[in-house]
């Protein structure tokens, strides 16, 4: 079973032994659901897992392949191209309520999927 580690700000993952354990904040990939709930204004980091893009993970934490987008604009000063993001690299998550993200309305989705047409586009 594939983990998404999702980790708190003022924790420092490196620092943490390996008996620590922060189940409060990891995510697994292979949950029924595996969005994210996060409370407006607080910051949300992951660290990308080998194997996962971009598509993948807003897929596994939003429940949309095309809030892609959001995560690459949250983290756009560290990934110059969304189509190649190195595994390791840590992600801060966007906030849901900035972005109006809500894999179950469709205008939401369909407001992603156009953003990230047009940025590839410019890529």
């Amino acid at each position: 079973m594939e983990r998404i580690s999702v980790v708190p700000p003022q924790v420092d993952a490196a620092s943490l032994s390996e008996e620590e354990s922060l189940e409060e904040n990891v995510v697994s990939a292979q949950q029924s659901n595996p969005i994210v709930e996060m409370s407006e204004g607080e910051v949300k980091k992951v660290i990308l897992p080998q194997g996962k893009t971009l598509r993948l993970l807003a897929l596994d934490l939003f429940g949309n392949r095309e809030f892609w987008v959001y995560i690459y604009l949250q983290n756009k000063d560290k990934i110059p191209n969304p189509n190649r993001v190195p595994s390791g690299i840590e992600l801060v998550l966007p906030d849901k309520s900035i972005y109006f993200i809500n894999a179950a309305d469709s205008q939401s989705v369909l407001k992603a999927k156009s953003l990230g047409t047009e940025i590839l586009r410019t890529l």
